[in-house]
């Protein structure tokens, strides 16, 4: 279920949520304005609406690798794998010594499964890397692993960390780890990364309804009315928090929530230690995953 929220109802029941777009506030006219409105677009929340938008301004802007990682990253997310895949392949050809892309082909294995593939790639894309995204796709991979235990998780949790510490806009790895972590199944720990992004960034919406799917996957159905709303408010048409608050209501005004004992606060504390490590001895090696 990678990644399943951006454009699949919260409790990733299969059911698709159409991903209607909106026009772009930002003009496209040229390649750094067409970039402008991509980025407008994924940060509101609107994944697959962005991909013309991405498409198109790489096109005009051929040697703008940070460009093309987002784009093609973001075709990773929207499970187009091949149509990355390919497009990476051309770019390794290109500029075999960008190492970032090779960090784009990590994530590829990853989420096809292929760990050991995935590892060789991001070795290579660490060597001599100043940017954040190669260090991100590492934590990524090893919260996607087979054999991912609570030590692999608390390596990726450093990393994700040292991540937000280096990147000139931390959103980013915020809202990466965020994603990171809620498909792992730390929806409490993805909480806390989308949160803060959200209040770094309170006008992009992507964070909210990331951060409502959070409280979602937690049974906090009061938390996630209150963020799908907050979503909303900024993107009226975004489906995914249109569907999200629906859902949850039925659950905050249900009998469920009617017979309920516990308060919000003793489920929130449950919720929280439920998700939490028993152990923190960070031991990772990893020949466990080679």
């Amino acid at each position: 279920m990678a990644f399943d929220w951006l454009e699949l109802d919260p409790a990733h029941s299969g059911e698709a949520v159409e991903d209607k777009g909106r026009p772009t506030r930002v003009r496209p006219t040229d390649g750094p304005t067409t970039l402008a409105a991509a980025r407008e677009l994924r940060h509101a929340g609107f994944v697959k609406s962005s991909i013309p938008y991405y498409a198109k301004a790489t096109a005009l802007q051929v040697h703008q690798h940070n460009a093309w990682v987002e784009y093609l990253d973001t075709l990773v997310r929207i499970k187009a794998l091949d149509s990355a895949e390919k497009l990476v392949q051309e770019r390794v050809e290109q500029y075999g010594q960008v190492r970032v892309f090779y960090a784009v082909s990590a994530l590829i294995q990853a989420h096809r499964g292929n760990f050991k593939e995935a590892m060789k790639y991001s070795d290579v894309s660490l060597e001599g890397q100043t940017g954040y995204y190669g260090t991100c796709v590492r934590a990524e991979i090893l919260l996607r692993a087979k054999v991912s235990s609570r030590t692999h998780r608390r390596d990726a949790l450093e990393i994700l960390e040292t991540c937000i510490a280096s990147s000139n806009d931390p959103w980013e790895p915020l809202v990466l780890g965020g994603c990171m972590l809620l498909d792992a199944g730390w929806f409490a720990h993805a909480a806390g990364f989308f949160t803060e992004a959200a209040h770094k960034e309170p006008t992009r919406a992507l964070a909210w309804v990331c951060l409502a799917d959070s409280f979602y996957a937690l049974r906090l159905y009061e938390q996630a009315v209150f963020y799908y709303e907050q979503a909303k408010g900024l993107e009226p048409l975004l489906q995914p928090a249109i569907q999200g608050k629906i859902r949850s209501v039925r659950y905050v005004f249900g009998l469920m929530e009617t017979f309920n004992k516990e308060t919000l606060e003793e489920r929130w504390t449950k919720a929280v230690k439920n998700h939490l490590p028993k152990e923190w001895e960070p031991t990772f090696n990893d020949d466990r995953i080679r």
